[in-house]
């Protein structure tokens, strides 16, 4: 081939290279339902549009995007292509002192429904007769789809491939809302313990009827182990109230639901060292993890970091412990765990750098607390700014016990603060009328952020736990609480160190 004919074949294949150039590209205009279009922008930033594509500021878009809602089997027309691209839940939503923790379908309409995302503290999503958005039964579910329509003609190709791909990425990575179960403080004495470790019809006799599917219907469920489980130490001579459970507890709370405890208490050493490392054994051969406790320092300030099935972000929980000195002189130093000793985690400089880092890991904090003042509904002041503080550096829930009755929930930002749920099984001593109502809460968890929150009021009782048969005259009790602590004035989180 000639010089010449040669640069005619170059210059050819140029200027169908720009011709094909010319026609790529182009601007985009988002489309659609207004409430959908923080999920489409999301969508967009997972997925970026292909080279030379833009979003439309204003003017024609040569294609618009749509993130559509509830059109499952819906048949894309002439320019048009739509694919599945995961769901949405739509909620009444309330405040969070408001006594009403689920509604029917037909009173929810009447409220007004929103997208579950849009929830943020302190207002809170309502159960629908009992189901929570994500569980099999609640009526409003939307199916999404990702669409694109070409202003003219046919849709060009590589948005068609775009469109596809995010799309599939969309669903893949839709995460469902997840039902996180939590109880307050459990304790039970020698004859309960045998009982709750016997099997089936041993547990119903320790947990009410209908109590132990209710636990085992979480998605996750945790609480506070108010003791050691071991057959050796001798008592702690500065405690009054000592409490143990026989070798199996551990196993037996696995088999009730639970996925996880808090040990970082104020009974994790009442019968010594020894017991405190036949606690972590027991736990650690039923494979049911723990926190606020551990071998050593490091140990017990360490997060335990949990996938729970359908979510796509770790659970990282943290224990800490920071309780009164006891009428026998008993205190938060004595139990705390040091560098080469076991005990608990009470180093709050430590949690707070904890929950920043596991915070900016990605995952979802989870602090569970041990400390306030008993039988008392408000929480302390102390109490306040330091369960404040752990929010503030970027735990998402904080979970409190020790004072033995139920306390309210508070928001801070878009977290949520539950001072005291209460008791949830106190079978080993007697308890007085306070403490004999608790609370089993189910807080539902969406996008790192607890946006529901439904209370089961329980009777506590010298023999056992039982669901409360007057839940209404609870709710309106735990709504008065809530309500006071919101009222009561608090720093601005931004404000907060």
């Amino acid at each position: 081939m000639s010089l010449g004919r040669a640069c005619i074949v170059f210059a050819l294949a140029a200027a169908a290279a720009a011709s094909s150039c010319a026609r790529q590209g182009g601007s985009a205009a988002l489309d659609g339902d207004p409430s959908t279009l923080p999920r489409l922008e999301a969508i967009i930033v997972q997925t970026p549009l292909p080279p030379g594509w833009r979003l439309s500021e204003g003017g024609e878009a040569r294609v618009a995007i749509e993130l559509q809602a509830g059109r499952a089997g819906a048949k894309d027309g002439p320019g048009e292509l739509s694919a599945p691209a995961g769901k949405r839940w739509l909620v009444p939503a309330l405040m969070l002192a408001d006594p009403r923790f689920s509604m029917s379908a037909d009173e929810a309409r009447s409220h007004g429904l929103e997208p579950l995302d849009e929830v943020i503290p302190p207002q809170r999503a309502a159960a629908i007769d009992g189901f929570w958005p994500g569980q099999t039964g609640y009526p409003f579910e939307e199916d999404l789809r990702l669409a694109v329509r070409a202003s003219k003609g046919e849709l060009p190709s590589e948005i068609s491939s775009w469109a596809l791909e995010a799309a599939k990425r969309a669903d893949e990575d839709a995460e469902r809302p997840i039902a996180l179960g939590a109880t307050g403080d459990i304790q039970v004495g020698p004859r309960e313990g045998s009982l709750l470790i016997s099997g089936e019809e041993g547990k119903a006799a320790v947990l009410g009827q209908g109590l132990l599917p209710l636990l085992r219907s979480f998605d996750f469920l945790i609480g506070n182990l108010e003791g050691q489980i071991s057959l050796r130490g001798e008592p702690n001579p500065r405690k009054r109230y000592l409490f143990r459970f026989p070798p199996g507890t551990a196993a037996a709370l696995k088999s009730a639901g639970f996925g996880l405890l808090l040990l970082g208490n104020n009974h994790a050493l009442d019968y010594g060292l020894d017991a405190l490392r036949d606690t972590f054994g027991d736990f650690d051969g039923a494979g049911l993890p723990y926190v606020g406790a551990g071998l050593d320092a490091a140990a017990a300030a360490s997060p335990k970091v949990v996938r729970i099935a359908g979510s796509n972000r770790g659970f990282a929980f943290l224990g800490f412990a920071a309780f009164p000195k006891e009428n026998m002189g008993f205190s938060t130093e004595e139990a705390a765990a040091a560098k080469d000793r076991p005990g608990v985690n009470a180093d709050e400089a430590g949690t707070v750098a904890a929950i920043r880092s596991a915070a900016a890991a990605g995952e979802v904090v989870v602090v569970l607390c041990h400390g306030g003042r008993e039988y008392l509904d408000d929480p302390p002041e102390d109490v306040k700014e330091r369960y404040r503080r752990f929010v503030d550096a970027g735990a998402a829930l904080v979970i409190g016990s020790h004072p033995h009755v139920l306390q309210g929930v508070e928001a801070r930002g878009s977290s949520l603060i539950a001072y005291s749920l209460g008791n949830f099984l106190f079978t080993g001593e007697r308890e007085p009328p306070a403490g004999q109502r608790g609370a089993l809460v189910s807080i539902l968890m969406y996008r790192g952020i607890a946006r529901g929150l439904r209370l089961y009021p329980l009777s506590v009782t010298y023999e056992g736990s039982y669901l409360n048969g007057d839940a209404a005259a609870a709710e309106g009790r735990f709504a008065r609480l809530c309500a006071a602590l919101s009222a009561a004035p608090q720093e601005s989180p931004a404000a907060s160190p």
